[in-house]
């Protein structure tokens, strides 16, 4: 026998030599790895927080993000020494979407409940900016310092904007030792309604030569269900230098010189930007302040900007060009928050998108089709993909479109054209459940020579359970998708005016199933999965619909009252009949159809007698090999 080889897969060692060369940066060996990367296209190794993942990096999976460990396996990269329950892997930049923009790490049990103060307050002019020196234990700074070597730091998206590189973390305890400092430091007359220190963090690292953090408005926490808004920004700078400014806020300096954990209090309603240190690397945490604000207002004006600008970000993946409008509307709507929305100072960007030969035109808000192509709900399903991004056929949706950047000034509704087959077809669901066989009379796979399981009058009638629970939640699912088509269910969508209400189940209504083993098995031993039918249940709010120019013309406004965008997806595994040898049944077991449909909870309990099923609990059968 040869001896087992220790050396690593090629893909293995593609994953260490990236996390090494991120340690110990080397551009002739980082080239040589790109190259290799870029050669290599295989599939993902998992699935985690809606994207595709894998452990190494490949020509489609190559931005970094990081995982709880316990949800992956051994072959992906646990590179952090200070945080082994991180590890980490590679998705594809363009599966995402508004919903998983950000890497957001846990970093709740980094920190301790030291105590910290907010000392030395200092005020910049008439403006509401204060900075105070943060006061805490050295073990606590220590822990502050260690937040820049934990290697977490990721290229954002709108990198040409804000410069450097961040990554963001969530800790409670860090959080909740800010809120006391705050109460403690800041003063009565400015702390009115406070309620806590966001607990979400980005932790943001620049070095000499990076592109500065230009002018922007930091946008606000809000959360309309609890009646909570951010009023002011929390910095803290963990590492000292100079620059010229290192701070500057509505074109007035405030931090030139900057020593380790100085704190600025800021309000958010000001536009301010940053400079690298001239003189040594620049390290800060930025989170805000919330307020409890019962008499919050709402403005859709400033909804539809803001859904534009998380839409172009998403885009800008594709088109760079996108970036600076984006932030730009990013600015607007987090100024507009304070003193109302001011008219764009450049005209807002189209894309033009082609779906296998479908022409739609969108700016993330507003959405045109031609009418000649698709009705109002076909409209909203593919309006509803486009935003969610959703994926097809193993594929992204946007990645799946041509798309290009109309020049300034286009009529939205010019040149759609029509494609020559339907891009949406209906699902005849009846197909995906054919009828089972004529049962042969045979009465169990232990006295039954002429057992055959496709044709068992138990099996069948299990097979039928199974078939009514796929029927159920096939017919209520608003969107489906499967293979490589887009498939609708009508009667999901309701019309209502100009309104499109999109409806769905959250809650599946609970079932049970039971039964015994014996020889033979049982009849979920003998269901396997045929295929599986991808069903995404979105909860949205109404969609806005009119007539402009031979087009549908959609308004997405997601963000409207704060509504809040929910998507759940789940797998519908279509059951069919395996023709499995008794003994093979008995000795491997497992029951696929009832394991891919979620075990116990998936058919209804079998009513009415059970002394003729052979796997029933009171069988006649099964009395006899208890006797035995």
């Amino acid at each position: 026998m040869q001896p087992q080889s220790n050396k690593p897969s090629q893909t293995e060692s593609l994953r260490d030599r990236f996390f090494a060369l991120a340690a110990s940066p080397n551009e002739a060996e980082a080239q040589k790895l790109r190259d290799e990367v870029n050669a290599l296209d295989v599939e993902a190794a998992t699935r985690l927080d809606g994207l595709r993942v894998s452990f190494h990096p490949t020509a489609r999976y190559k931005a970094v993000r990081f995982f709880d460990a316990s949800l992956v396996d051994e072959r992906f990269a646990r590179p952090l020494p200070h945080l082994p329950q991180l590890a980490a892997g590679f998705v594809d930049p363009e599966e995402l979407s508004f919903r998983n923009f950000e890497n957001i790490v846990s970093l709740d049990g980094f920190f301790d409940a030291s105590p910290l103060a907010l000392i030395d307050r200092t005020r910049f002019g008439d403006k509401q900016v204060y900075a105070f020196t943060l006061d805490a234990p050295a073990p606590m700074k220590e822990r502050l310092s260690k937040l820049d070597d934990l290697g977490l730091y990721v290229t954002p998206l709108n990198a040409a904007s804000r410069g450097g590189q961040r990554y963001i973390f969530h800790s409670t305890q860090l959080a909740q030792s800010l809120t006391a400092a705050v109460k403690e430091g800041l003063g009565k007359s400015l702390l009115g309604g406070f309620s806590h220190v966001n607990p979400i963090f980005r932790c943001n690292r620049f070095e000499p030569g990076d592109e500065k953090f230009h002018q922007h408005f930091d946008t606000p926490y809000f959360d309309a269900g609890r009646k909570q808004v951010s009023r002011y920004t929390l910095l803290i700078y963990l590492t000292g230098g100079s620059a010229s400014p290192s701070l500057e806020v509505e074109g007035a300096e405030v931090l030139n010189r900057v020593s380790p954990f100085t704190c600025v209090v800021m309000d958010q309603q000001y536009a301010h930007e940053g400079q690298p240190y001239a003189d040594g690397r620049k390290v800060f945490l930025r989170t805000e302040l919330i307020f409890d604000e019962p008499k919050l207002a709402s403005d859709p004006a400033i909804a539809e900007v803001f859904a534009k600008a998380v839409y172009l970000t998403g885009q800008s993946v594709f088109a760079p060009e996108l970036e600076r409008w984006a932030e730009a509307a990013y600015n607007r709507v987090a100024s507009a928050h304070w003193k109302g929305l001011e008219p764009a100072t450049a005209p807002e960007p189209l894309l033009h998108k082609d779906f296998r030969g479908l022409q739609f035109v969108t700016n993330g808000y507003d959405f045109y089709f031609p009418k000649a192509a698709v009705d109002v709900k076909e409209a909203t399903a593919l309006a509803l993909l486009d935003t969610f991004n959703v994926e097809l056929d193993g594929v992204a949706f946007r990645k799946a479109c041509k798309t290009r950047t109309l020049p300034p000034g286009t009529t939205p509704t010019a040149s759609l054209g029509s494609p020559k087959d339907p891009v949406i077809a209906p699902l005849d669901k009846e197909l995906l459940l054919p009828l089972a066989e004529e049962p042969n009379g045979a009465c169990c796979p232990f006295h039954g020579a002429t057992f055959h399981a496709p044709r068992h009058s138990e099996v069948i009638e299990l097979y039928g359970q199974a078939q009514g629970w796929v029927r159920e939640r096939l017919t209520t699912a608003p969107v489906m998708l499967m293979g490589d088509q887009v498939m609708l269910d009508p009667s999901r969508f309701v019309v209502d005016g100009d309104k499109v209400h999109v409806l769905s189940n959250e809650a599946l209504r609970p079932v049970n199933f039971a039964a015994c083993w014996n020889y033979g098995g049982m009849p979920p031993n003998y269901l396997g999965v045929e295929t599986v039918v991808k069903v995404l249940q979105p909860l949205v709010p109404p969609v806005l619909f009119g007539e402009e120019q031979g087009c549908w013309h959609l308004r997405f406004d997601f963000f409207r009252n704060a509504f809040l965008v929910k998507q759940q997806t789940i797998d519908v595994p279509i059951p069919v009949i395996l023709d499995r040898d008794p003994g093979d049944a008995e000795e491997v077991g497992g029951e696929p159809w009832m394991e891919a449909a979620g075990d116990e909870e998936v058919l209804p309990a079998v009513e009415g007698p059970t002394t003729h099923k052979w796997w029933g609990a009171d069988s006649r059968l099964l009395r006899e090999l208890n006797r035995h």
